[in-house]
């Protein structure tokens, strides 16, 4: 948008978390906003987490998507699935499953759907780490499956022993790593920094 280069810091409190000052910095030109709150809820009824009425007759769309234990994959997919062996503590394993094949993904669907998805949720609370698989097509991922068009993110390589994985994180977007390893992809996503998204990656087994 035509501005210069700078940085942002955001205050927040060590009880609540939430933003009390906004320092910008761009060159010599310093700018803060103070933030202020007048009213703070004390405790969130247990109701605001519970599950939305969706009626009697709900719609249900899956894409094919079929859950099954891990093991129970293996019957459908043409490579054996990997989950990790390290969490973070309180992290269990929600769902998982396969589908023939993934959906599209990438700024304006770029990356084509892939042969044999395998996927798996680890929830605790309402956080939850994704981990997902499926058949590599020649030239494996094309742009970062979590991307979006006009959309901000910062990205780096990391190693994850004898691959390469690129890490992304955006305003809009969680926190992602994505590989190719022999014929097949990899993502891990989730609400982590970039070393617990790394340490999980490497426990793949």
């Amino acid at each position: 948008a035509g501005l210069a280069r700078g940085s942002a810091t955001i205050w927040l409190s060590r009880a609540t978390l939430l933003p009390l000052r906004l320092d910008v910095r761009r060159g010599r030109t310093v700018s803060s906003e103070a933030l202020a709150y007048r009213d703070l809820n004390e405790q969130l009824p247990v109701s605001d987490f519970a599950t939305p009425n969706v009626g009697s007759r709900p719609e249900r769309r899956d894409d094919g998507f079929r859950r099954t234990s891990v093991a129970a994959t293996r019957d459908h997919l043409s490579y054996r699935p990997r989950v990790p062996r390290v969490l973070p503590r309180g992290f269990s394993r929600a769902v998982s499953g396969w589908a023939p094949r993934s959906g599209v993904t990438g700024p304006e669907g770029s990356n084509p759907p892939f042969r044999e998805l395998f996927a798996a949720v680890y929830r605790r609370g309402v956080e939850r780490i994704d981990v997902t698989q499926r058949l590599s097509r020649p030239g494996g991922w094309g742009n970062d499956p979590f991307g979006g068009e006009c959309l901000f993110q910062y990205t780096e390589r990391v190693p994850l022993g004898r691959v390469r994985a690129t890490y992304g994180i955006g305003p809009e977007t969680a926190p992602h790593l994505y590989w190719r390893q022999g014929r097949v992809l990899y993502t891990v996503s989730g609400p982590l920094p970039r070393r617990d998204l790394v340490a999980i990656a490497r426990s793949l087994r």
